[in-house]
């Protein structure tokens, strides 16, 4: 077994001893040893890596890094006859007074720009920045056209649905249901959710009718699919909600089974049996994982609109601390927050086991809070956030599972407990709290913790495009750990292992 500190050295010392396959373990290992004290003695060959220093010790320099980007980057200005309405963009009336219930007045510029595209039956990739209603880019078109075709005599059958919504989260597919619910009070739809959760036997009855829209999570939408109980043959529209989460390594195998369920329209086709994609993401994915829903999904085109851009009027944070620092700043943070009234904290770990960390601290401060991560138990879960829904707590410790989608104007501060792994989950994270600005001006804040000399340069790269208003790149790693995927595969082997020890 040889010293991690020494590789380097045995490492120039035996690649010009080739002879040294020849000899015998021990005597190999024993030779091997012998060179290297003598390398070491003279110092031929000096170790890069200095021992004595621990490895994630931050650099000088200022101890926080704190800017704010006072641009609006969502700002255009209208004349008052260019000035759009949701009536120039084809929408039924009583869509528009659905919209209006929900206090949206005047359409954003991703919905100006990708809901004629839906109008004229095209595949399209709608990605723009958190808080710009994508939700509502689907969901009003979608609503729109399957009431025209109610009253041109268009007749439904049982079990099977004409719009399919997915989403990755339990959260984000209820957040989506309650639009289409509420849109429905003013134009009449059939919508059902599959959500993964109790009333299961309603669910299975209620689905054997007439059903209009159906919004849920892939696992569940894939078990209903396979049963025979969820039949697509009627599907128009294919719904995929964070489309770049959609086909990470969770849930790719799940959405290629749906997407092979469906027979995708091409360009300005209107047959019954053809099926139209609307994909939407914070932020556009690489070539790669576009590459495989364009397998499945004929000419689909982009539409985007601010993308990977810092959002403006938001104050962000980089503070240098160390491990043992964290809990105490955390807790200084939420007791100045808890004193105004209305606002919300959400603070993100990397993984469960930290979240159930910070509860604990929290806990042993009597801080009221809601905990969220996938290793929780489903009705626990959901109790547990319908409390910071509902106003009954103001802080949620969480992971990335509540970083995609969630709706919330009273999140005035989020908190990267653990620093992200890329600019992609930074952004997503930060979204949280850009809903808040309309209605406490000036007092969102994103403060991220950070211990590395890596994570460093992270934040002075966030600054940097902040300040420029650039796009970021995704190929910046705030983390040592190779990538996400590696260090996710460690927390489940950890994960099992446990199990194991525990059964034993």
């Amino acid at each position: 077994v040889i010293p991690y500190q020494d590789f380097q050295m045995y490492l120039k010392v035996i690649t010009n001893l080739n002879y040294l396959k020849y000899l015998p373990n021990e005597q190999r290992l024993t030779f091997i040893r012998g060179m290297a004290r003598r390398a070491r003695k003279v110092d031929i060959i000096k170790p890069k890596i200095d021992i004595n220093k621990p490895v994630d010790r931050i650099s000088k320099g200022d101890k926080n890094i704190v800017f704010s980007s006072t641009k609006n980057q969502n700002k255009i200005h209208h004349s008052e006859k260019d000035l759009r309405t949701f009536e120039t963009l084809n929408l039924r009336s009583d869509v528009i007074q659905g919209l209006g219930s929900l206090e949206v007045v005047n359409p954003t510029i991703i919905q100006m720009l990708s809901i004629p595209m839906i109008n004229n039956r095209k595949n399209i990739f709608c990605a723009a920045q958190t808080g710009s209603g994508k939700t509502l880019v689907y969901a009003a078109p979608i609503i729109s056209h399957l009431k025209n075709n109610s009253d041109d005599g268009f007749i439904n059958r049982l079990s099977r649905p004409r719009a399919l919504v997915v989403a990755p989260s339990r959260e984000l597919a209820s957040q989506i249901l309650k639009i289409f619910k509420s849109i429905s009070h003013h134009a009449p739809i059939r919508s059902l959710g599959l959500i993964g959760q109790h009333q299961k036997k309603w669910t299975r009855d209620y689905l054997k009718g007439i059903v209009d829209v159906v919004v849920g999570t892939p696992n569940t939408i894939l078990k209903y699919h396979q049963r025979g109980r969820l039949l697509l043959s009627d599907l128009q529209y294919l719904v995929i909600d964070e489309a770049d989460t959609m086909m990470d390594e969770n849930f790719r195998k799940v959405t290629t089974e749906i997407l092979q369920s469906c027979q995708f329209t091409e360009s300005n086709l209107n047959s019954r049996n053809d099926t139209q994609a609307i994909l939407t993401a914070a932020t556009l994915p690489p070539k790669g994982i576009l590459s495989k829903y364009q397998r499945y999904i004929k000419d689909l085109e982009i539409c985007q609109s601010n993308l990977h851009k810092v959002l403006p009027n938001i104050k962000h944070s980089f503070n240098k601390t160390t491990e043992d620092q964290k809990i105490p700043l955390v807790i200084k943070r939420l007791e100045n927050l808890l004193k105004r009234p209305s606002r919300k904290c959400v603070i993100f770990c990397n993984n469960s086991k930290t979240c159930n960390f910070v509860s604990i601290k929290l806990q042993e401060e009597n801080i009221e809070h809601s905990k969220l991560h996938g290793n929780m138990n489903p009705q626990v879960r959901s109790k547990d956030y319908d409390k910071f829904v509902k106003n009954e707590t103001r802080v949620l410790v969480c992971t990335d599972v509540a970083s995609r989608g969630l709706d919330s104007s009273e999140i005035t501060v989020v908190i990267n407990y653990d620093c992200p792994f890329n600019t992609t989950d930074y952004l997503h994270r930060s979204g949280r709290t850009g809903r808040a600005t309309e209605q406490f001006p000036g007092e969102g804040e994103i403060v991220t913790f950070i211990t590395q000399n890596k994570q460093v340069i992270f934040a002075h790269k966030i600054q940097e495009a902040a300040m420029k208003n650039k796009s970021l790149d995704d190929d910046i790693r705030s983390k040592k750990t190779p990538s996400k995927k590696k260090y996710q595969q460690q927390m489940l082997e950890y994960e099992q292992q446990k199990k194991k020890t525990s059964k034993k």
